[in-house]
């Protein structure tokens, strides 16, 4: 495990260099929060508003976490290079940019292209700002503590973002989503220049791999539109040939980046082992959350018969376990095994979400949704900062873009499958709530089964040491 000591650009976090720090970064992770729960909660009411299926309305929402996964490696390496604080600031102005034209789109197709813009916009601010708290804190114990306190703070936009999107739905209208992010993110960049130092590798200046990006972002573009089309229109021609064209450029990047003099990713961080686990059931644990708060959205409003107010309060519950999870996964960072708290996390979660398909009652319902929050909380929070205490600090930028553009992207086609399968049932002749919960199940089941067998074959491989 690398302590976080070596030799890049880094600042000792003073009280007001980590306070400013910890602010900035938390106020960009609670707009990305916001940008997606809200949406989420909204979704159906703005499917009757604009006379689609929430299947297709979707679209902003896929689109939005696809465009997000392509940037994030690219602008973790380029935040390294140039600087981290200056990448995190362009990417909180382009975040707010584009929610003004979000929030002004007059159609869905117009909505579409600002929330992928916005998710470049996104794609930069993250994985900058968590290379800003790592430098910032860069001994270990301090760095868990402030990362855990980043995370669990942010995820207070998980308790408002439903609410605020329930509110907006019912009220106002979906609009006041995105012109609540404007502020945020313009409270953000005032934050940043005010109290936040720039912080950048020390290692020489280097070559940009330009091919190396190009590649990374038309596969992550091509795989996502890819099934995104499929879960839309179906599996025709079009949708096959953008997945191939992806699958083959993330086949062809490792060669590339073999060749390359100065590669958009160092390979030699996937040699380790554990690294590896802490990426595969992050990304799984992500891939649960999108696919979990869809159908729960689809469920509480289209079943239950919620109004979207009402349905942001159990969502709500929800949130507030995740944002307890921050601090629990920070304390269990120092001497915990990985592979015992991310599959126990797993278990936990993907445990939960089985039982969540056959109560019905709401004294049980809301409390085991919130247990499997509290689930996937603490498995996202440990598998961060584990990942980010793998990485060579000179290269924290981009190795916390290579976790998040794997998670995210995963995320995103987790979603689009989710809303497929959940059309696919109901075209079947399943009632809406038979729909989710046979979705809920196989997800729920995945979830488990990737839990159980990396933990099994962590054992087997004798990785129950710290990471």
């Amino acid at each position: 495990m690398n302590d976080g000591s070596a030799g890049t650009h880094r600042h000792s976090a003073g009280p007001d260099v980590g306070r400013g720090t910890l602010t900035a970064v938390t106020l960009a992770m609670f707009g990305m929060e916001v940008s997606f729960l809200a949406f989420m909660l909204a979704l159906p009411d703005m499917a009757r508003l604009f006379g689609r299926s929430p299947e297709v309305v979707q679209d902003a929402l896929s689109g939005y976490l696809l465009s997000l996964g392509a940037a994030l490696v690219v602008a973790g390496r380029i935040a390294d290079v140039v600087g981290r604080r200056r990448v995190f600031v362009l990417g909180c102005l382009v975040f707010a940019v584009t929610s003004v034209g979000a929030a002004l789109a007059p159609g869905l197709a117009v909505l579409v292209v600002f929330r992928v813009a916005q998710g470049i916009g996104a794609g930069l601010m993250l994985p900058s700002g968590i290379a800003l708290v790592t430098a910032t804190y860069p001994d270990a114990p301090r760095q868990a503590r402030a990362l855990g306190l980043t995370f669990s703070l942010a995820t207070t936009g998980a308790i408002v973002g439903p609410l605020f999107g329930g509110w907006a739905a019912e009220g106002p209208g979906w609009q006041w989503i995105f012109w609540l992010l404007v502020p945020v993110a313009a409270l953000t960049v005032v934050v940043t220049m005010r109290l936040v130092p720039e912080s950048r590798s020390r290692m020489p200046p280097q070559s940009f791999d330009v091919l190396g990006a190009v590649m990374v972002v038309l596969a992550v573009a091509a795989v996502g539109a890819g099934i995104d089309r499929a879960d839309s229109v179906g599996w025709s021609g079009p949708s096959i040939v953008l997945l191939v064209v992806g699958l083959a450029l993330i086949v062809l990047f490792p060669l590339r980046s073999q060749r390359a003099a100065h590669p958009l990713v160092d390979l030699s961080i996937f040699r380790n082992r554990r690294f590896g686990l802490i990426l595969f059931l992050g990304a799984a644990g992500s891939a649960c959350y999108a696919a979990t708060v869809f159908v729960v959205s689809v469920y509480l409003q289209d079943v239950r018969g919620l109004t979207a107010v009402r349905a942001s309060l159990v969502f709500a519950v929800m949130a507030a376990l995740e944002a307890l999870a921050g601090p629990a996964g920070a304390r269990f960072r120092s001497p915990a095994r990985p592979v015992l708290v991310l599959g126990g996390a797993g278990v936990l979660a993907g445990g939960a979400l089985v039982v969540l398909t056959v109560v019905t009652s709401w004294w049980a319902y809301v409390p085991v949704l919130a247990l499997c929050g509290f689930g996937l909380g603490l498995g996202s929070t440990f598998a961060s900062i584990a990942g980010q205490q793998a990485a060579d600090p000179e290269r924290s930028g981009e190795v916390s873009g290579i976790v998040l553009t794997v998670r995210t992207t995963i995320a995103g086609i987790s979603l689009a499958a989710a809303a497929s399968l959940v059309d696919t049932f109901q075209h079947g002749g399943r009632p809406t709530e038979a729909a989710c919960d046979t979705t809920l199940l196989i997800v729920a089941s995945a979830f488990l089964a990737a839990s159980l067998i990396t933990t099994g074959a962590g054992y087997a491989r004798g990785w129950r040491r710290t990471v």
